[in-house]
């Protein structure tokens, strides 16, 4: 949700922490508005996002995002990010991601790279819930177009059955970010925070049909 410059990071969204079974899959979208301070909180920022969660083993998952922000009006910005998430406790994950992140039409691009930890808890058949901290350095062409961003987020899921939820979205974070007016590298400090909603499928397995034609999808929150 911390997007003071024009090469934002993909937020956390709501992160699974208990192992489940290889070949479950994690699918969330979300949506939000907050605000973004950098000399001044003037700049009203909103944001979607895409978050795809497919389990290898039990305990080990390649989640896949996308994100796109809209900072004061400005051209949105877009970002993608592929990344590892290891289930290392019931409840806690660390995991290591990259991806470009971009301004179509604007001609700006650049990459993130990030460190990330969650914890989280499974609410019977109420929910879950979890906070997750991402850590990302987004670095794009030439030595004055850098930043370097805290972003922290809680998300809320409420279960509706069949493995569907919805979900609250509350965060922000703390940054640098760099001056090219003044050919400071990450000089400007920043602040952002939001909130949002969305829906998430915690699909517990997709298996072919007898006649391989289809999947069939059976959503579990445990």
């Amino acid at each position: 949700m911390l997007a003071a410059c024009t090469l934002p990071p993909v937020n956390p969204g709501f992160v699974s922490t208990v192992p489940r079974r290889g070949g479950a899959l994690d699918l969330g979208l979300q949506g939000g508005a907050g605000l973004a301070c950098v000399d001044k909180c003037s700049d009203g920022l909103g944001w979607g996002s895409l978050h795809l969660d497919p389990y290898l083993t039990p305990r080990l998952s390649v989640p896949v995002e996308g994100a796109v922000t809209d900072l004061g009006g400005k051209l949105p910005a877009e970002a993608a990010r592929l990344g590892l998430r290891y289930r290392y406790a019931d409840g806690a994950s660390l995991g290591v991601g990259t991806g470009p992140t971009f301004v179509l039409g604007g001609g700006q691009y650049g990459a993130t790279f990030d460190v990330e930890g969650a914890v989280g808890a499974e609410l019977g058949d109420v929910g879950a819930v979890s906070i997750a901290l991402r850590p990302t350095y987004a670095r794009g062409p030439g030595d004055f177009n850098q930043a370097l961003y805290l972003p922290v987020e809680l998300a809320a899921m409420l279960e509706l059955g069949s493995g569907v939820g919805l979900t609250a979205h509350l965060g922000g974070g703390a940054g640098l970010v760099s001056d090219p007016v003044r050919d400071e590298t990450l000089s400007k400090p920043g602040v952002a925070f939001g909130a949002g909603a969305g829906v998430v499928w915690r699909i517990e397995s997709l298996s072919p049909t007898r006649s391989g034609s289809s999947v069939n999808a059976t959503g579990s929150l445990r």
